[in-house]
């Protein structure tokens, strides 16, 4: 009997159902984790004060001939500036994309343990 008895004890799930989701919580809480960190980090790695961007765009706009107060030196600053919206704006898109790959993923681990 007792050797039976080992026997089951040793078919026994590893975790419980509970236990298991909460591992998978935790799982899934530190790949965002890991995303948001990498996207922040990212992001900070370009960071510079306005007064810093500012000297950028007019240095930038300087070497392509526009003279400071000019409608060149104007569009120019302007066209800058949507560069920047734009990246910020495929960045925030890429970041959203990430997620809802991530929570897919999940999704589907989650149908195949059931």
């Amino acid at each position: 009997m007792r050797g039976s008895e080992g026997n089951v004890a040793l078919c026994k799930p590893l975790r419980s159902d509970k236990q298991r989701a909460i591992f998978m919580n935790r799982s899934t809480m530190r790949a965002s984790a890991a995303l948001l960190f990498f996207g922040v980090s990212g992001t900070l790695a370009g960071c510079v004060s306005p007064q810093e961007q500012l000297a950028q765009d007019q240095g930038t706009c300087a070497n392509m001939g526009a003279t400071y107060g000019s409608p060149a030196h104007t569009r120019c600053m302007l066209q800058q500036q949507q560069r920047r919206d734009d990246e910020m704006l495929r960045f925030t898109q890429q970041a959203y994309l990430n997620q809802e790959m991530a929570r897919t993923a999940q999704e589907m681990r989650d149908r195949r343990r059931d």
